[in-house]
């Protein structure tokens, strides 16, 4: 065997071995903490929507994944009459909903056949689901979470080719390599500290703190976090919230702009007061200025704390189907009776 032969069969030694320690040890840590469960992201939702004609969209954050408890109950109280579907994008904002009506919604919402009739005529009815967060100004717009969540091939290449490989679009690779590989710890961890905190509390065998007390932690900072949001700058935000309006309503849909729950534990009443007061008046005076529906869920419905997740932010689904029983009891109860299609307006 030649020198190089030699290099080459023994370097691919190291990479398999390296290989194989990996795996081993993402599958031994598989013991101390489960992997994130598989979530419907903004492209499953996209991707459904081409091949369903659904009668109602729901656009909104991660919280919008609530709603498919929603339209499970919904079509089943309907008998299959009312479809709805929800369109989450994780870490929200109003910029960013409005890129994904723009660039992803409208090609479907408006695509008609050669005959020239829409190819999905049946919806009627859009629910933006949001809360004050979405009103704050992300560090970029579009905010990270379009090119990781929203963005497909296309629109990776065409940014690659304007502006190389940059922190922003290596966004969408990043999400591409999560999504392959939804049980490796490993990857879906990478940069989190949920790890390295396991593998410290095995060492140190036992827990570096009780759970009472990381919750009330957690409780705490999301309390400051939502105060502070008080004096949040909304930068192109709620411009962006204006024209998502006004193309939702050139177009003769029905649209409601939904107010999501918190966590009741979370929201002191200074944060009432102020960031949930400010943004909840907006929207209302917005709402009342187009005439079109508004329901403020923050703190409405019978969730409670166990009703949500670990992180004191999602509802869980026990939670979601507890919501979707109250919302179709009260708040949303005119989602069991149709609308017309309006379709018939569009250009």
């Amino acid at each position: 065997m030649t020198a190089p032969a030699r290099h080459g069969r023994a370097l691919a030694g190291v990479v398999l071995s390296a290989a194989a320690a990996l795996v081993a040890a993402d599958v031994g840590m598989r013991r101390l903490i489960e992997p994130p469960p598989v979530l419907v992201e903004a492209e499953d939702a996209l991707s459904t929507y081409r091949h369903t004609d659904p009668d109602v969209l729901v656009i909104g954050s991660s919280h919008s994944r609530a709603f498919f408890a929603v339209a499970d109950l919904l079509a089943e109280r309907t008998g299959g009459a009312q479809k709805m579907l929800p369109v989450p994008l994780e870490f929200g904002k109003l910029t960013s909903y409005l890129w994904l009506l723009e660039h992803k919604l409208r090609p479907l919402i408006e695509e008609r056949n050669r005959a020239g009739n829409l190819v999905r005529p049946s919806l009627s009815r859009v629910l933006l689901a949001t809360e004050w967060w979405d009103a704050c100004a992300p560090d970029r717009v579009p905010a990270v979470n379009v090119a990781a969540r929203a963005w497909g091939w296309s629109d990776f290449l065409g940014d690659f080719v304007r502006h190389g490989l940059s922190d922003y679009n290596r966004n969408f690779l990043n999400e591409r390599v999560r999504r392959s590989f939804p049980r490796s710890l490993l990857v879906q961890y990478r940069g989190d500290e949920r790890i390295l905190d396991a593998v410290h509390d095995v060492v140190r065998e036992n827990k570096t703190s009780d759970p009472e007390s990381v919750r009330a932690r957690q409780i705490a900072k999301w309390r400051v976090m939502i105060e502070r949001g008080a004096s949040c700058p909304p930068g192109d935000e709620k411009r962006a919230l204006e024209d998502i309006l006004d193309y939702l309503q050139a177009h003769g849909l029905e649209v409601t702009v939904v107010l999501f729950p918190r966590m009741p534990e979370t929201l002191t009443e200074r944060a009432k007061q102020t960031t949930l007061k400010q943004f909840a008046d907006y929207v209302a005076a917005r709402a009342r200025a187009r005439s079109l529906r508004w329901v403020d869920m923050t703190y409405s419905t019978p969730l409670r704390a166990a009703d949500f997740q670990a992180d004191l932010d999602h509802v869980s689904p026990e939670g979601s189907r507890k919501f979707a029983h109250w919302a179709l009891d009260h708040d949303l109860r005119f989602l069991l009776e149709p609308v017309k299609p309006r379709r018939a307006q569009l250009p």
